[in-house]
């Protein structure tokens, strides 16, 4: 099912929630003997497949790995080593991807790998390792200052927008509003204002949701009349979404909170309904945001045109014993993409140790290749539909194609861009959803540069990036690539 495009390499890419690059050489023992003579992996791939060369995977069986001779000279060792992509996204991620101050590919052994390129044919000159070097995105609009706020800010007016994000990220929404030509204006700590949005355009990455104002009033004793007008609007089940920035400071409103939830549930009556009864029976939703000083704002449209299930944004998943935190990020990025593998589709998991990612696509009874030189959770192993894949992602290459991409790893985020670019290009993967580390102050402009290298260079559509409840210093991201053209063409 796999094959490894420099040999088995010796390390590369670890999942986690923002933090550090793995460590130079990890997870590798044994891995430049395997790198360097085309055995071990090697033979156990082509054991695994059947008479006259068909994959394991026509056989109902987990892909294996597969490796061709060939690999770092010396060794290498170095996480980045097998084939790793070149680039400059690292911008404060700790100045490099393993050690810092060593570029991927240049380990403690100087190895680059000796395997033959694979090159893409675009007209940019090839890398190293045979992927076309990736022609520079359009300039971002110019930088966009957060305003310092005076005093206590004035009630907002029917007609705009409010937007909310995760506490500490208001600049990055701000700029990312004020790219859309939408005016924002900060309104208190995770809330931002801003003019209407055009139709068909993208939410900005950090909202969490957002919502049109049809009213805003100074205090709650206001709030059953405006709920009795707004209740004569349209026909069908109407959703209750009650709720508060998400700070410190809208987290002590919870005994009010609870109040106004009481109120608006009164007045609702028998129209009140859950999220996905009011969506498929196409009713609204009612927003309603208290915030510090007990102003609310309220809000109705279509359930279908909600940015988020959750009130506020506020996706909670439940953590049932998993391998690791990151699990409840694959979850809350599948309820968000309204899609999701089934049983017996095959999925690519790279970064995938120790296995929360894993463990929820394997219980969901899909096939898991997960690509990563650490070991995997003990019980994750003795999974027959999950095959572990022990080299760098950068040089993992399936045999054919698979449903699903999925990658969480601790890189620069171009490099992975890059690599999940490749992933569109080859037409190795059908749908994506991917993790991108942002710890770098200039997050927009980032951002700007992968969905260039994603759409352009990668040709992945409908792509959705979001940061999601469960993401801290990351966002998440969505595409697909629908099936067609030649494989690895």
């Amino acid at each position: 099912m796999g094959r490894s495009r420099h040999g088995a390499g010796t390390g590369g890419p670890r999942r986690g929630g923002g933090g550090r690059p793995g460590r130079s050489g990890q997870g590798g023992r044994g891995g430049a003997a395997r790198g360097s003579n085309g055995g071990g992996a090697g033979k156990a791939g082509a054991q695994r497949r059947g008479r006259g060369g068909t994959p394991a995977l026509a056989a109902g069986r987990p892909p294996g790995p597969r490796t061709r001779g060939g690999g770092p000279r010396d060794g290498g060792g170095h996480p980045g080593a097998p084939g790793a992509p070149r680039g400059d996204g690292g911008e404060g991620f700790h100045g490099s991807a393993g050690r810092r101050g060593q570029a991927p590919g240049h380990g403690p052994g100087g190895g680059r790998p000796s395997g033959r390129s694979r090159g893409q044919g675009n007209g940019a000159p090839p890398s190293r390792d045979g992927t076309p070097a990736l022609l520079p995105a359009p300039p971002h609009p110019p930088r966009a200052r957060f305003p310092s706020q005076a005093g206590p800010p004035a009630l907002p007016a029917p007609g705009c927008w409010a937007w909310t994000c995760r506490a500490g990220f208001e600049p990055h929404l701000f700029e990312a509003l004020a790219w859309q030509g939408l005016a924002p204006v900060p309104l208190c700590e995770g809330l931002v204002l801003s003019a209407p949005p055009a139709a068909g355009t993208q939410p900005p990455a950090f909202a969490r949701t957002g919502f049109q104002l049809v009213a805003a009033v100074p205090d709650m004793a206001d709030v059953p009349a405006a709920a009795a007008r707004l209740h004569h609007r349209g026909e069908g089940p109407i959703c209750l979404h009650a709720w508060v920035p998400d700070t410190d400071e809208g987290n002590r409103l919870a005994p009010s909170l609870a109040a106004l939830q009481a109120t608006l549930e009164e007045a609702l009556g028998a129209r009140l309904s859950d999220f996905e009864s009011a969506r498929r029976r196409g009713g609204q939703v009612l927003q309603a945001c208290l915030l510090p000083g007990g102003a609310v704002l309220l809000g109705l449209h279509a359930a279908a045109e909600a940015l988020s299930p959750a009130p506020g944004g506020r996706m909670r998943m439940w953590r049932e014993s998993g391998t690791s935190r990151a699990s409840l990020k694959v979850e809350e990025a599948l309820a968000w993409l309204g899609q999701a593998p089934g049983k017996g589709e095959v999925c690519v998991d790279m970064g995938a140790a120790p296995g929360g990612w894993t463990e929820r696509l394997l219980a969901r009874g899909a096939r898991v290749v997960a690509v990563d030189p650490a070991r995997m959770a003990p019980h994750l192993s003795l999974n027959p539909r999950m095959q572990h894949a022990r080299e760098s992602a950068f040089a993992y290459a399936p045999d054919v194609p698979v449903d699903w991409l999925f990658c969480d790893m601790a890189w620069r985020p171009l490099e992975v861009a890059a690599l999940l670019a490749r992933w569109g290009r080859q037409r190795w993967a059908t749908w994506l959803v991917a993790n991108i580390k942002l710890p770098m102050q200039d997050k927009n402009p980032l951002l700007h540069r992968v969905r260039h290298v994603l759409e352009v260079h990668g040709g992945w559509q409908r792509l959705q990036v979001r940061q999601l409840y469960h993401d801290r210093d990351e966002v998440t991201v969505t595409a697909v690539r629908p099936p067609g053209g030649a494989f690895g063409a």
